[in-house]
């Protein structure tokens, strides 16, 4: 029988011999113990956050991005760069993104990037969540070029990942997901809102002790209203993301002569983390995997055996070839 992280952490925190279950035999979970041992989880991995390391509480609240087949496992260190946390299935940009985000050092961090290669899944999901627990009188605020994008793109992945955190699960998290913002019942002033760029008003009055803005692509943010952003998270950050569509404005100077990897920058604003990462740089297409079972034209090269382009894998090689990260994007298969 296979178990998920999730049901495996519920287990152990019950008192639950994994063995016995495993074996059949009859096992009983201890509720009591089980909401003891999650709630003393939490305030340990609150406390590490809040302390400056994020990973804890994201194998809390996320274990499904846990890998634990041990095979898996060690075919997706093989392919990292980084030395850490890798246990968990997020590319070495996207652990830089959120080190960047939680480590109490920077005031802004930019990330450049196509489509497809996941920034937009890793800060609107995983950070501004993360962020929203960590300062409980945090006032997040997403802005792009207009409120329709903000909503299926950025929000769209908050949403999506806050159903599936532990603490809403469990009810541990006291907040209410509605159209355009996440608010916590009784406390007005802790929220995360989409606001309109069309209005001035949309930034105003956003101060608290732990403001997070994060813009959306930056590239189409006008200098006025970046700003404007800038001074609202005085005490907190803010985050711009965005494809590089053109030359000019803030987001094309801030990145003027950095053209991949990730870099810390100092200005006026503050110390800057610069992370920009194209299709190639991905972990997907470095481990020259593919989305479905044909090889891309130019062929592949899967255990040091050499494959044609176009043709289709063989079942015994497909586990070496198959996306380590589900969604991100990959070497373009074409079918014939």
């Amino acid at each position: 029988m296979a178990l998920d992280q999730k049901t495996i952490q519920r287990l152990k925190a019950g008192g639950v011999n994994i063995e016995e279950f495993l074996a059949g035999n009859p096992v009983a979970v201890d509720d009591s113990r089980l909401s003891s041992a999650k709630k003393k989880k939490k305030e340990i991995v609150l406390r590490q956050l809040r302390d400056g390391d994020p990973f804890p509480f994201i194998r809390y609240e996320w274990p499904d991005l846990i890998i634990t087949d041990l095979d898996e496992l060690k075919d997706f260190r093989e392919n990292c760069i980084r030395k850490d946390n890798l246990d968990l299935r997020l590319d070495d940009f996207q652990v830089d993104f959120i080190r960047s985000s939680f480590d109490r050092l920077h005031t802004r961090v930019f990330g450049s990037g196509g489509t497809k290669l996941g920034k937009g899944c890793i800060v609107g999901g995983i950070i501004v969540n993360t962020w929203f627990e960590c300062h409980p009188d945090s006032k997040i605020v997403l802005l792009g070029p207009d409120v329709e994008h903000v909503k299926g793109n950025l929000f769209a992945e908050t949403v999506k990942w806050r159903r599936q955190m532990t603490s809403f699960h469990d009810g541990s998290s006291n907040s209410e997901c509605q159209t355009e913002k996440v608010i916590c019942p009784g406390k007005n002033e802790h929220y995360i809102i989409i606001v309109n760029p069309k209005t001035g008003e949309g930034l105003s009055g956003r101060h608290s002790p732990a403001t997070l803005i994060v813009l959306d692509e930056g590239s189409q943010i006008s200098d006025t209203e970046y700003t404007n952003a800038l001074s609202q998270c005085a005490s907190g950050l803010l985050i711009v993301i965005s494809n590089p569509r053109q030359p000019s404005g803030f987001f094309y100077r801030v990145f003027k002569g950095h053209e991949s990897g990730c870099k810390t920058s100092l200005s006026d604003a503050g110390p800057t983390r610069l992370i920009s990462v194209g299709l190639i740089e991905c972990l997907n297409v470095r481990a020259n995997r593919v989305a479905g079972i044909m090889t891309p034209p130019g062929g592949l090269t899967v255990d040091g055996k050499k494959l044609p382009g176009n043709t289709v894998i063989p079942e015994s090689l497909r586990h070496r070839t198959r996306p380590l990260i589900p969604g991100q994007g990959c070497c373009i298969s074409v079918s014939t």
